[in-house]
């Protein structure tokens, strides 16, 4: 059972580890070695022979140094001698099981499920000491999710919550070509422990938004909620604010900025509400909004608010909109003045797969140097809801 992909991603399987040796980490004969190897020909025998002896005699003479251990195994493995390599290799790893080069050869000769396993033990060595090496290990990480064994020894040794685990999704997710293999790996850990990875759960999702992988988002956002999270269920995630922001981009998402202050209030025992407040500028714009994804059928949107003191030079509302295909589906303005439980709503059809995802959104903006158009006073969003009054037509 060989790990499927690594040498592709490495463009020559006797580079794997040679290409990650640091020359600062050996002595001058040895940086002489590491020259060589990554200069002499892949058919040149001869030179090939000659490297390994001399490597030889340089592990000969530094018996317990894991860096020339190392590297005595990887002229082996240019030789062609992959039974020897791999034998130094493992040795290098008994005296340190974070050499870099070594995890990197045992990973890619892996041929059992307990070499993984034993291999992304010596990763969680690794990482432990030094978590920002993850970034060098990435392309033997995403091989290993892409095959079963090292999935499933990643998942178990990631469900044990080392402290490197979300520098690890943060790594990950930052190449999109990850994003088919992650949300897998967060829903298994979900499944072992729903209550943990969440910040890992929110990453995964935004990234997923990003990538424009809306439904994709939407389904792991639903099968990873939390026992408390089930009980804000609806069209709109959260709708009487019971619960502050929690990261995920499909419960409210808010924040502040130098002409508009947002925060959450608690409200009662249960309840909640979000207060949005001008500071007398004129408004850049208004940070709050979130998205969701509806079937086909007719609606009813209500917006209950209250307004204390709002003075509003120019326009400012809510907004509906599809993302893509990009339109708006309905505008909602927010009046000036003092005001208790103010309803505004808004009836629209969905028509079925027509739109991939909505967003409901504030709006509102104007001249940010001009001091003339200063917005003033504070609206408190109290709830929003979103009633399915009929199925689509089949006709």
């Amino acid at each position: 059972m060989v790990l499927t992909g690594l040498p592709e991603i490495f463009g020559s399987d006797r580079l794997v580890g040679i290409n990650r040796i640091n020359p600062l980490e050996t002595d001058g004969m040895n940086a002489a070695i590491v020259y060589r190897l990554r200069t002499t020909k892949p058919d040149d025998a001869e030179k090939l022979r000659q490297l390994a002896a001399d490597a030889k005699r340089s592990a000969a003479s530094a018996p317990i140094d894991a860096n020339v251990l190392a590297l005595y195994a990887e002229t082996l493995f240019a030789k062609g001698d992959a039974n020897e390599g791999i034998k130094f290799a493992n040795l290098a790893l008994q005296l340190d099981p974070t050499n870099r080069v070594a995890i990197q050869r045992v990973i890619v000769s892996g041929t059992d499920p307990a070499s993984y396993r034993q291999s992304v033990e010596h990763l969680d060595a690794r990482f432990r000491r030094n978590p920002k090496s993850i970034v060098e290990f990435k392309p033997i990480l995403a091989a290993l999710l892409a095959n079963q064994t090292g999935f499933e020894a990643l998942r178990d040794l990631l469900a044990q919550k080392p402290s490197w685990s979300l520098t690890f999704f943060d790594q990950l997710l930052a190449d999109e070509e990850n994003l088919s293999q992650l949300p897998k790996l967060i829903l298994e850990l979900h499944n072992l422990d729903p209550n943990a990875n969440r910040r890992a759960v929110s990453l995964t999702v935004s990234k997923l938004l990003t990538a424009g992988e809306y439904q994709q988002a939407h389904r792991l956002f639903i099968f990873t909620k939390s026992e408390n999270d089930e009980a804000l269920n609806g069209y709109i995630f959260n709708r009487n604010l019971t619960q502050p922001k929690d990261g995920s981009p499909f419960n409210w998402t808010y924040a502040s900025n130098q002409s508009a202050s947002i925060e959450w209030q608690k409200v009662g025992k249960t309840d909640g509400r979000l207060r949005v407040g001008f500071l007398d500028k004129p408004l850049k714009h208004i940070n709050l909004s979130q998205n969701f994804i509806l079937p086909g059928g007719s609606y009813e949107l209500t917006i209950n608010m209250d307004g204390e003191g709002l003075k509003l030079p120019k326009p400012v509302g809510w907004r509906l909109i599809c993302l893509r295909p990009n339109r708006t589906i309905a505008t909602l303005p927010i009046e000036q003045g003092t005001y208790e439980a103010k309803t505004l709503t808004a009836t629209f059809d969905v028509v079925s797969n027509e739109c991939e995802m909505f967003r409901l959104s504030t709006y509102g903006r104007s001249n940010v140097k001009n001091y003339n158009e200063r917005f003033s006073g504070q609206f408190y969003l109290n709830s929003v809801d979103l009633k399915r009054m009929a199925a689509a037509s089949n006709g």
